[in-house]
């Protein structure tokens, strides 16, 4: 009978040491893919505002060709 039990022991043990890691494991990769996608966010924003500056630019640039030619 003792025999019986210890089989079921190992096994719940053995199954609960891999709900925890599966748990463990998921939480880690959720919490990289956060970081990751914060990151990106940061670096698109970066991305953004010097893509706004240089077009702001390029805008001034050509008024003032525009204003050289006397284009309407």
């Amino acid at each position: 009978m003792s025999e019986n039990g210890g089989k079921w022991q190992v096994g719940f043990w053995v199954i609960t040491a891999l709900v925890i890691g599966s748990f463990s494991w998921t939480t880690f990769c959720a919490f990289n893919n956060q970081r990751r996608i914060e990151i990106l966010a940061d670096r698109y924003i970066g991305l953004r505002e010097i893509s706004n500056d240089c077009l702001h630019k390029i805008d001034l640039r050509l008024s003032r060709i525009e204003q050289k030619l006397d284009i309407k």
